[in-house]
């Protein structure tokens, strides 16, 4: 399992922690507040719950004998557009890309048909395509805001797998499915802000995580 994998969650919590911290050293006092738009973007790293272990056992299940290797990371990142339209609520519209995996399947199978049926139920994706969520905010100090967001994505992923004969195997896959995260946003002048974020999203009954970190821009 990578360290960056078991690190997501205790990282998440310590953005969160962050913000408290901040909102106790603040003033009673809210910013001043106006509803209105925004634009923004992160970027980091997807990981996906699945190994190769995982991997070789689902294609056990299917009767193959198999020692894969899996790139279960991606480079990630994701566009938006939002409207805060109350003190403690919004929307976003965005477009997210938790990159690809590629995974290497040792096997003995020389059909490369049959290893795609095989994989197509199997292999796990991270995908990429259309968002809508909704945001509640939890704390809104001077300078530092955090919330939880969540909603759902029609996502669309293309998978490559190589065999040991140097078949190359492409899959695609696509559905529509939830996700859900926390937030923190820190003030840097009256329009833009840094954007600290861990999301989970579900991709067809795996999951994966994108711990990501960027800023957003008000606009009137």
């Amino acid at each position: 399992m990578s360290p960056l994998k078991t690190l997501l969650p205790a990282l998440s919590v310590l953005v969160v922690c962050a913000a408290c911290n901040a909102l106790r050293s603040q003033s009673e006092e809210y910013r001043w507040f106006e509803s209105g738009w925004y634009v923004g973007g992160t970027g980091g790293t997807a990981i996906t719950d699945a190994s190769a272990s995982d991997l070789d056992k689902r294609l056990a299940s299917q009767g193959f004998t198999t020692s894969s290797t899996l790139d279960d990371q991606g480079s990630a990142w994701k566009a938006f557009l939002g409207y805060r339209f109350e003190r403690f609520l919004g929307f976003e519209l965005g477009f997210v890309n938790l990159g690809t995996v590629t995974s290497r399947v040792d096997t003995m199978l020389v059909d490369p048909d049959v290893l795609v049926n095989a994989l197509a139920d199997t292999q796990p994706f991270l995908g990429k395509g259309p968002s809508v969520a909704g945001l509640v905010y939890l704390l809104d100090t001077r300078r530092v805001h955090a919330g939880i967001r969540g909603g759902g994505w029609y996502w669309q992923a293309d998978v490559e797998a190589r065999t040991t004969s140097g078949d190359r195997v492409k899959i695609d896959e696509e559905s529509f499915d939830p996700f859900f995260g926390v937030f923190t946003l820190l003030d840097v002048n009256d329009r833009s802000q840094l954007r600290f974020e861990y999301e989970r999203y579900y991709l067809d009954g795996d999951g994966a995580d994108f711990l990501s970190v960027g800023m957003q821009i008000r606009f009137d």
